[in-house]
C-alpha cells in the first residue's frame, strides 16, 4: 500500500482536533483498539473517524487542487495510535500545505515525521450507524448524556473563526433508541448514542 497525497495543514489539524475527544482514555485498557483513530483515503478526501463506543466522530480533509488518488485504490484504511498522530500533527511548519504518505508500516507526514501504523487492530466496522436520507422521525422525549454531547463543542468542529459563530450543529433524530446523528458544516458528522431512562 503506498499512497501520497497533499492536504490543508490547517484543515489536518482541525480534523484531529474534531476527532480527538471521542478516543477512548488511556484507564480503559480493554480497548485498545479504540485509542486509535482511522484515517481512510478516497479518491478526492480522506476522512478520520474515532469513537469511545458511546460517540462516533467523523472528519472530512478535502485534497489540494487536482490532487487525486487513482480510482482503482479504492478506499484504504489504516490505523494510527492517537499519541503517536498528536505527535505528528503538533510539529511546527510554516508551509501551509502538508503531505500525507503511506509508506510500508508508517503514515510519513511532510516527509519526516512518521507514526507507526496499528497492523494488528481492525477498527469496528460502523459505516451502518450513518443515518440514510429521510431518515428522520419526530421524537417526544430523548436523553443524551450532557458529557457526551459537550464532545461535540463547535470550538473543535469549527475550521475558522466565522464558522464557530455562525454555523450551528445540527441534530437528526431517528428513533428513541438509535443513535442521534449530528452534523457541523460540510466536513463534519458525528453519532452520539440515547441514555436509557427506563
Amino acid at each position: 500500500m503506498s499512497i501520497d497525497t497533499l492536504v490543508s495543514r490547517s484543515d489536518f489539524a482541525g480534523a484531529f482536533k474534531a476527532v480527538k475527544p471521542h478516543v477512548i482514555p488511556k484507564t480503559e485498557r480493554f480497548l485498545d483498539v479504540l485509542r486509535n483513530v482511522e484515517i481512510r483515503f478516497f479518491e478526492d478526501h480522506l476522512t478520520m473517524t474515532a469513537t469511545n463506543r458511546y460517540t462516533l466522530a467523523e472528519a472530512r480533509v478535502n485534497y489540494l487542487g487536482e490532487n487525486r488518488l487513482p480510482s482503482e485504490t479504492g478506499e484504504t484504511a489504516i490505523l494510527v495510535n492517537v499519541d503517536d498522530l498528536a505527535y505528528a500533527v503538533k510539529r511546527p511548519n510554516v508551509v501551509s500545505q502538508l503531505s500525507v504518505q503511506v509508506k510500508e508500516n508508517a503514515l510519513v507526514l511532510d516527509y519526516t515525521t512518521e507514526a507507526p501504523l496499528d497492523t494488528d487492530s481492525s477498527f469496528p466496522k460502523l459505516s451502518h450507524l450513518w443515518p440514510a436520507e429521510g431518515t428522520e422521525v419526530e421524537v417526544s422525549s430523548i436523553s443524551i448524556d450532557p458529557k457526551y454531547l459537550a464532545m461535540f463543542d463547535s470550538r473543535n468542529l469549527a475550521r475558522s473563526k466565522s464558522e464557530t459563530s455562525h454555523v450551528g450543529l445540527k441534530l437528526t433524530f431517528r428513533g428513541q433508541s438509535k443513535p442521534v446523528a449530528l452534523s457541523f458544516s460540510d466536513h463534519f458528522r458525528g453519532l452520539v448514542m440515547p441514555v436509557r431512562t427506563s
